[in-house]
């Protein structure tokens, strides 16, 4: 039951990121813009989320919860959006994320494929990473669109973080996802 639930919330916060759907195409061109008039990149932290991230301008925050989970995500639309989010699992939940690869697997392989499934990106790359002595997935898609979608999943004990963007930089991707950084860790 528990691996079920994983599987369609994990979805549902992925599909919910970069907008109401993960089927609709996001253009990450110039009529995007952000209200932002300092274009300098500068720390976002969030310190009920536990983390800081670099981003070039102020992200709105919103909700990113659901009926067995709550959690917070950070959105910035500019030529790119960048989104960073996490969602806590229910105190009875009975995994440590972390301590349940098989679990991560097959959760982050459903959400890959539905992804895939809704959006027709292509799979460019997938990898297994190591944050802090946290285990990740780093996958990037290209989409119909010719935007490049990369996000960064990482659990860590109940808590999984989503780290995503959607742009036609390659440094500007891995700038926004490298500076991901975990605080307060004695605290989740």
């Amino acid at each position: 039951m528990w691996s079920r639930l994983l599987i369609i919330i994990s979805i549902l916060s992925l599909t919910s990121a970069a907008g109401q759907n993960a089927g609709a195409e996001i253009s990450v061109g110039p009529y995007l813009t952000s209200t932002q008039n300092d274009p300098a990149w500068k720390e976002f932290s969030d310190d009920r989320g536990g983390f800081s991230i670099m981003l070039p301008g102020t992200p709105v925050e919103a909700d990113n919860s659901s009926d067995e989970v709550t959690g917070r995500k950070f959105i910035l639309l500019t030529k790119a959006v960048f989104m960073v989010g996490y969602q806590n699992f229910p105190a009875d939940f009975p995994y440590d994320m972390e301590q349940h690869k098989e679990l991560l697997k097959q959760l982050w392989d459903a959400e890959r494929d539905a992804v895939l499934s809704e959006s027709k990106a292509k799979l460019l790359s997938q990898t297994d990473v190591v944050v802090e002595g946290h285990p990740g997935r780093l996958t990037k898609l290209e989409r119909t669109n010719g935007g490049t979608s990369t996000e960064k999943t990482l659990a860590v004990g109940k808590r999984v973080y989503q780290i995503f963007v959607i742009t036609r930089s390659e440094a500007e991707a891995t700038k926004f996802l490298d500076s991901f950084k975990l605080i307060q860790p004695n605290q989740r």
